[in-house]
């Protein structure tokens, strides 16, 4: 599953939400991996987009 935050990023409300839901996805991923931090900085690095 994909989440588009492109439409949530105006509402930073509903982006932590988002980035919440994602996050814990992350962790179960990384956990998969092996780098746990490593993982989790470059999920949040991908969704995550400076303007």
């Amino acid at each position: 599953m994909e989440y588009n935050f492109s439409l949530h990023m105006s509402k930073e409300g509903t982006l932590t939400y988002e980035i919440k839901i994602i996050l814990r996805k992350c962790v179960v991923f990384s956990h998969e991996g092996g780098k746990n931090y490593e993982s989790i900085w470059l999920c949040q690095k991908k969704f995550v987009r400076k303007k």
